[in-house]
C-alpha cells in the first residue's frame, strides 16, 4: 500500500494559508514524491478532500493537466483514474452509491495500485485460461 504524504493543514491554518500557498505546498510534495519514486521506487498519494476546497482542487487539476490515459472502473461504486501531464502522477477519485464524489487522491506511482494485479488474481486468470482452452479443444 502506498503511503500517505503527511500534509496535515488545521481549518485554523488553512485559512491563514493563501490559495497559491497551499497548491504550491502541494506541488512541493508531488515534486518530492516523484524523486523518492524515481530514486527508491517508494509510492506515495496525498489525500486531497482532507486539505483543499473545490477551488483549490480545481487549479491543481488545471495546473498538473491532462494526460493520455483515462478509466474508468464500475465496481459497485464508480472510481476514475486519470494520468496527468506529469509523467507517474495520477488523479484518482472514488464516489459513492449516489456518485457523490468520497475521495481524492494524487498518487505518485508507476501505476496506480488499483490497475495492478495481485498473485492470487493472475492464478485464478491462469485458471479461468486452462478451463477455456480444455473446453474449447474437447469440442
Amino acid at each position: 500500500m502506498k503511503p500517505f504524504i503527511p500534509i496535515s493543514i488545521s481549518n485554523e491554518a488553512n485559512t491563514a494559508c493563501t490559495h497559491q500557498e497551499l497548491v504550491v505546498a502541494v506541488l512541493n510534495e508531488i515534486d518530492e514524491a516523484l524523486n523518492k519514486l524515481n530514486h527508491s521506487q517508494q509510492e506515495s498519494a496525498i489525500d486531497l478532500r482532507s486539505i483543499f476546497s473545490a477551488d483549490q482542487t480545481h487549479t491543481l487539476k488545471n495546473i498538473l493537466g491532462n494526460g493520455e490515459v483515462y478509466i474508468k472502473l464500475n465496481l459497485g461504486t464508480l472510481t476514475e483514474i486519470e494520468e496527468t501531464s506529469i509523467q507517474g502522477v495520477w488523479w484518482t477519485s472514488h464516489f459513492d452509491e449516489k456518485n457523490n464524489r468520497q475521495c481524492e487522491l494524487i498518487e505518485i506511482a508507476y501505476l496506480p495500485k488499483m490497475l495492478t494485479t495481485s498473485s492470487e488474481e493472475i492464478q485464478y486468470g491462469q485458471k479461468k485460461l486452462r478451463s477455456i482452452k480444455k473446453h474449447i479443444f474437447s469440442e
